[in-house]
């Protein structure tokens, strides 16, 4: 019988994460120190999954924040105060939307499904030119195939996407977020 899960809790067995983020926000770490606890986190998530013999093992269900403002940054749907200009996105830009800074506020956080995990609302508008913006799923693809682990991707849908989504600040509330599916599918 082949098994699967769906995702995995990342923070750690000892909060690894919860605690690296911390020291990163706070300024007593570097970007380079977190990104190796994260990358130290879903080395040992894919070998424990590998080792107990799940088949469908799954990749990018690890993230520094939340899986829609992960899927934001892949989309390349960024709002403009966050003064991003292209490029690959770091984690200025991205815990600024996350977060905010105090020059700018951070995007709305919202509930996911009823639970008592929360999600950065994408903010999304006419306008909006999506582009493949941040390689993160294929890189965790890439990343356990090298750990000698084959996985499978998960992302969050172009529908579901749009629908967790809003009208944008200066938006018509009339605006209907699905209307953006044609210039999505091209990204996923």
């Amino acid at each position: 019988m082949a098994s699967h899960v769906v995702g995995y809790p990342r923070m750690g067995p000892m909060r690894e994460l919860k605690f690296a983020l911390e020291s990163f926000w706070h300024g007593n770490s570097t970007a380079k120190d977190l990104q190796k606890v994260g990358a130290d986190l879903k080395s040992s998530i894919w070998k424990q999954m590998a080792a107990v013999g799940i088949k469908y093992i799954p990749s990018n269900t690890f993230s520094y924040y939340d899986q829609v403002l992960d899927s934001t940054a892949m989309l390349g749907a960024i709002p403009t105060r966050y003064g991003w200009n292209g490029g690959e996105i770091w984690f200025d830009v991205y815990f600024s939307m996350a977060r905010g800074t105090t020059s700018v506020p951070a995007m709305e956080m919202t509930r996911w499904f009823d639970t008592n995990y929360h999600y950065t609302v994408p903010e999304l508008g006419p306008d909006v030119n999506f582009s493949y913006a941040s390689r993160k799923a294929v890189t965790e693809y890439k990343e356990a195939q090298q750990l000698g682990v084959d996985t499978v991707p998960v992302l969050i849908g172009p529908v579901s996407y749009l629908l967790l989504s809003k009208p944008a600040k200066g938006v018509e509330t009339t605006f209907s977020p699905l209307s953006l599916l044609g210039k999505i599918l091209p990204i996923y």
